[in-house]
């Protein structure tokens, strides 16, 4: 019996920590995609701005 509530109690805190994660992760540039993004964007800026004739679609 105890075995079964502290694996309920573990999943319950592992979920949780996930989801505030989750939360906490976009305010504070902890998350990868948002990361990516924002180095394609500076890729992008910079072809733009060494090559004039480089054309974006």
């Amino acid at each position: 019996m105890k075995l079964l509530v502290r694996a309920i109690v573990t999943g319950f805190g592992l979920s949780l920590g996930g989801a505030i994660y989750k939360k906490v992760a976009q305010r504070l540039g902890l998350d990868d995609d948002a990361k990516a993004k924002d180095r394609e964007k500076t890729v992008q800026r910079q072809d733009g701005a060494t090559d004039p004739s480089l054309q974006t679609s």
